[in-house]
């Protein structure tokens, strides 16, 4: 396992390590939280009654080229990195097509929501009518349609990041 040090990615930054997922030209990290309190020295502490705080799911990404400083994996430093080799920028672009359509969709559902809790609560008539209550259920269910669809195309927009720098690494 190979780990890099993310402390000089921002300015409020405390000394967290990212593992290396991903070997080759472009070595890929994520960010892997500690097991332990940062400044939480106790060299007296019994390990039975150490409270560690529980592993969360951390996204952030980070990439860089040969031994050179980490860089955050997104759209824009991956396009300047890797413009020498065409293949990989056509996997990137459509990478970017995708996460264009999950923002939109994720808009979209979100609007519909908002639309059918305007339904529920407008108006001020009755927001239990018939017609009230089948309309403000077709736009939930609708913005939830949406979201998820988006949810899906944002994990299929992050397997064509994947391959854009497999290509890359060949």
């Amino acid at each position: 396992m190979v780990f890099a040090n993310t402390r000089k990615m921002g300015i409020m930054r405390t000394g967290e390590f990212a593992e290396r997922i991903i070997e080759g030209r472009i070595n890929v990290f994520q960010e892997r939280p500690l097991s332990y309190p940062p400044f939480a020295y106790d060299p007296y502490h019994v390990p039975e009654t150490y409270y560690a705080p529980k592993q969360s799911i951390n996204t952030n990404m980070y990439y860089n080229i040969g031994y050179a400083d980490l860089k955050k994996l997104n759209y824009a430093n991956l396009k300047r990195d890797m413009a020498n080799n065409p293949q990989s920028m056509d996997m990137l672009a459509a990478y970017k097509r995708s996460m264009n359509v999950s923002t939109s969709l994720y808009v979209a559902g979100a609007a519909s929501i908002a639309g059918a809790f305007a339904v529920y609560m407008g108006e001020g008539k009755n927001a239990y009518s018939t017609a009230s209550f089948t309309i403000g259920i077709g736009l939930g269910a609708l913005g939830l349609g949406l979201i998820t669809g988006g949810y899906l195309k944002t994990h299929s927009a992050k397997q064509k990041l994947e391959n854009a720098i497999d290509i890359y690494n060949k």
